[in-house]
Order: structure tokens, then sequence, then C-alpha cells
């Protein structure tokens, strides 16, 4: 039988961790929803289609308030006491850094309705650079979601998504390597530049706050086996 969460904390806790487990599957789930509403409106602005392009960037603040209040939500719970003081801790934690992968979808698409930097992406001669790395922004929220859900059932297979996530994370640093080279090696407006570097940077992050939900939950995992 796979070691998970569940049945090791069942002998310290009442039914309230369960509650929490939930909420915080939900959480990660919203925060995955946002990053998916950011690579479609990126997707549909390289379409040209504009009116698809926006209905997707509000969706990501949609996703992104959403976030903000299941997480305080989670707080709360966890300021009830329901669980000892040090896995208290690791679920704020855990919670916090997930919120940030919803609050970089959210910066990216507030860069994304300016419209230079519409026209930046547009005219860019490699454009797909910036598809290319919220794909892969895409794949790293879908894989730390899947980690948080397997730990309640099994902690290797949650390690080996964990493993995962840390891979896609590598793939998305030589990414922004590239779309900083790309924007350096042409000539173009200085504001396009300047924003299009601030939109790279933070669809970047959103793969660190993954690898850094990974870092926590194998944390969470050590303490539980221990």
């Amino acid at each position: 039988m796979p070691l998970n969460i569940r049945n090791i904390l069942r002998r310290k806790i009442d039914s309230s961790e369960s509650k929490i487990l939930e909420l915080l599957l939900e959480h990660a789930n919203i925060c995955t929803e946002s990053v998916t509403s950011l690579y479609n409106a990126i997707s549909h602005l390289l379409e040209r289609d504009i009116e698809e392009f926006e209905i997707w960037l509000r969706e990501v603040h949609k996703n992104e308030e959403k976030a903000d209040e299941l997480r305080r939500k989670i707080i709360e719970h966890l300021a009830k006491g329901v669980i000892s003081p040090l896995n208290r801790e690791d679920f704020v934690r855990l919670v916090e850094r997930m919120d940030m992968i919803a609050d970089s979808a959210r910066d990216s698409a507030r860069i994304l309705e300016i419209q230079y930097a519409q026209r930046g992406i547009l005219e860019h001669k490699s454009s797909d650079i910036f598809l290319k790395m919220v794909e892969k922004a895409r794949l790293c929220t879908e894989t730390i979601k899947c980690a948080i859900k397997r730990i309640i059932n099994d902690f290797e297979a949650s390690l080996k998504l964990i493993h995962k996530v840390e891979e896609v994370e590598e793939d998305m640093d030589e990414l922004y390597i590239r779309g900083l080279a790309t924007l350096c090696s042409e000539e173009g407006p200085t504001q396009h530049s300047v924003l299009l570097e601030r939109l790279i940077e933070t669809i970047e992050k959103i793969c660190d706050y993954s690898e850094d939900v990974g870092d926590i939950l194998k944390v969470i995992i050590v303490r539980v086996i221990k």
C-alpha cells in the first residue's frame, strides 16, 4: 500500500484535515486555470483574434481573484489549529506560494493589456517564444497540481511529479534566455522591449513558483513520514 498523508495524519487529527486538503487542491486547480487562461489569451493574440484575446485576459483576472479568496479561506481554517503548528506552517507556505502562480499570471495579463506589448508581440520575429514559454508554464502548474492531488494518496507518485516539474522548469530557463536574446537581437521601439522583457520575466516566474511549491511538498512528505 503506498504511503499517503491521509492515512498517516489520521492518527493525529480530525476530519478537518481532509477539508483543508480538499481546499488546497481546489486552490491549485484555480491557479492552474489562471495560467491556462493566460495561454489561451496569448494564443488568440497571435491569431489576431482580439475579441477572444480580451475575453481570456479577463478570465485570468477572475481566476486570480478566486484564488485570493480561497487562499484567505484556507488560512482561516489553518488558524483554527486543527493540525500541528509545524504542519500548519508548511500548509500556509504551500498555499501562499501556489497563490503567487496566479499572481504572476495576472501580472502577465496586465502587461498584455497594454497595446505596446500587444504590438510588440505581433511584430516580433520570434513571437512564438511567448507561446512556448506560457505552454511550459501551463505544464508546470498542471503537474504541480497533480503532485498536490497525489500527496493525499501516494507519496512516491507525488515525488515523481515534483521531479517532472523541476525538469520542465529547466526547459523554461532555456526559453527564458532565448527570449531575452531575441529581444536584444531586434531593433524596435524601446517601450516594446521593456514590456516584452517584463512579460518574459513574469511568465518565467510561474515555473519558479511551481518548483517552490514542489520543494514545500517534499518538506511535508519528509516531515510526515519522519
